[in-house]
């Protein structure tokens, strides 16, 4: 009876303190020291005592394709097929076009459908896509027109190739496929689209006189032959803007009817005899008596926010004078990235800083500042930077200087330009302080930069997170930074613990 009250007030309280009551009752057992014995013997509580460790999960940034940067988006383009490796994880969207079909051939004949366009977002996670780019099918001057090949993004999403247009004079229907081929005359009908990615070809109500359909389009589906003699037009396609720039894809083809020719639709649909665009999934026009249209092959774009905190390349320094100091980096630079170099060194003679460079990209100099004639300071930076592999990142002086100092850190791409760049002297101050003045954009990445004559202690200002502090012996280059949402003025004010002269200068990247 005294158990079973005793089991009743751990139940109570464990209704009312349960998350509390399990760290409690952990730490007695550990401490008491369950064993092997106790804790197999039928009827008594054996814990169960599960080590979690803190994980931190890197945002997604990603190889393959071209890529290029939009607003706070980082793009990978594909034309050709190639994979996708990634690491971190995220959300992305993507846009993923099959090839269209070739349009087809002999009198009346349907154009050619769209290549399949799916539009959506996912979840990708660390690892390799595979990204295939399905070709556009070939036309037919006499009969039906060859489909288009499927695009893919790994096993996100698989784009149908479109449909055949209908070749021949008989009572022939167009394709299926990821848009359907326009069917022939002689009431021939167009070809099923698959839902969700595209949809069917246009047919003809002409049992003699020429007139074929439109093949389908990922927005509409294909027109049918309006009249005797004359082709209907090709669905059109639809619009995305993931590339940064709103584009049309998956646009049919049209046909020929014998005396008009039907329009290809929106999206690199091409009229009748003429061919898709390449890179949209257009369907190529139908046989004209002199040309048939070839489908436009597909294109794959990957598309994610790869604007975050900057990230540390490392530093360096070095007593010894030189008219050089490099530093191997210990990451990549990825394509469309900014990378941000501070340089410091003491100089007697006002030596400066002629260049930067990673033997691949050009370094453009944001500001610099000189305390008296002791010590100097300089940021540099490119902006859409060309991918290096670990890179050595080198910046060459004027003249033979001591004690250099050097860093660097990246920011994924989406950084496009530097909006302002102030440098002042704080002088022997244990407060020095330089502002940015008003930004331009509603979001900024902001690094302070603080050069100091010896090695104090440095405590950042509110909104400032350290990037690296490296010490060379009499100077001591220290690089913050902070993500600004606000057309604001920002201060750089960090503290010191002693008044040592030195350098301080911010600059702010959009």
């Amino acid at each position: 009876m005294k158990r079973m009250s005793f089991l009743r007030r751990i139940a109570s309280a464990w209704r009312r303190e349960g998350h509390w009551l399990t760290i409690i009752l952990a730490s007695l057992f550990v401490v008491s020291g369950v064993g092997s014995v106790s804790g197999n013997m039928p009827g008594t509580f054996q814990p169960i005592l599960m080590a979690q460790t803190a994980t931190t999960i890197a945002a997604l940034d990603c190889t393959g394709g071209t890529i290029t940067a939009s607003g706070v988006n980082r793009i990978h383009t594909f034309t050709a097929g190639a994979t996708l490796t990634c690491t971190g994880s995220g959300t992305a969207s993507y846009l993923v076009v099959a090839g269209g079909a070739g349009g087809g051939g002999a009198n009346a004949a349907g154009g050619g459908g769209a290549g399949g366009v799916l539009v959506g977002s996912t979840a990708l996670a660390a690892g390799s896509y595979a990204v295939t780019i399905g070709a556009g099918g070939a036309g037919n001057t006499n009969g039906l027109g060859t489909n288009g090949g499927n695009s893919q993004l790994g096993s996100v999403a698989t784009a149908t190739g479109g449909g055949g247009g209908c070749g021949g004079s008989g009572n022939f229907a167009g394709v299926a496929g990821g848009s359907g081929g326009g069917g022939c005359q002689s009431t021939g009908t167009g070809g099923a689209g698959v839902a969700g990615q595209g949809n069917a070809g246009g047919g003809s109500s002409f049992a003699s006189a020429g007139g074929g359909g439109g093949g389908g389009g990922a927005g509409a589906v294909g027109g049918s032959a309006p009249s005797a003699n004359n082709g209907g037009a090709g669905g059109a396609g639809i619009s995305s803007s993931i590339s940064g720039a709103a584009t049309s894809y998956g646009g049919g083809g049209g046909s020929w009817g014998g005396t008009t020719i039907g329009a290809g639709g929106s999206g690199g649909g091409g009229a009748g005899g003429v061919s898709g665009t390449a890179n949209t999934g257009g369907g190529g026009g139908s046989y004209t008596g002199t040309s048939v249209g070839a489908g436009g092959s597909g294109i794959v774009i990957v598309s994610y926010p790869s604007i975050r905190n900057p990230v540390s390349l490392g530093s360096t320094s070095n007593v010894a004078s030189a008219t050089t100091i490099a530093l191997t980096a210990g990451a990549n630079i990825v394509a469309a990235d900014l990378v941000v170099v501070s340089v410091g060194h003491l100089t007697a003679s006002g030596t400066t800083v002629t260049g930067v460079s990673d033997g691949t990209n050009t370094y453009v100099k944001a500001t610099s500042g000189t305390q008296s004639t002791t010590q100097e300071a300089e940021l540099w930076y490119c902006v859409s930077c060309a991918a290096v592999a670990s890179p050595t990142i080198t910046a060459t002086f004027s003249g033979s200087v001591a004690s250099r100092v050097i860093g660097a850190a990246r920011v994924a791409g989406g950084i496009t330009a530097l909006d302002v760049a102030p440098a002042g002297v704080g002088s022997s101050s244990t407060s020095p302080t330089v502002s940015t003045g008003t930004l331009a954009s509603s979001f900024e990445i902001v690094f302070g930069f603080l050069h100091i004559n010896g090695n104090p202690t440095v405590t950042e200002d509110a909104g400032f997170t350290q990037l690296f502090n490296e010490n060379a012996s009499a100077t001591t280059n220290h690089l913050a930074y902070q993500v600004v949402t606000a057309t604001t003025s920002v201060p750089y004010s960090p503290t010191e613990n002693t008044s040592n002269p030195n350098v301080i200068m911010v600059s702010s990247f959009r």
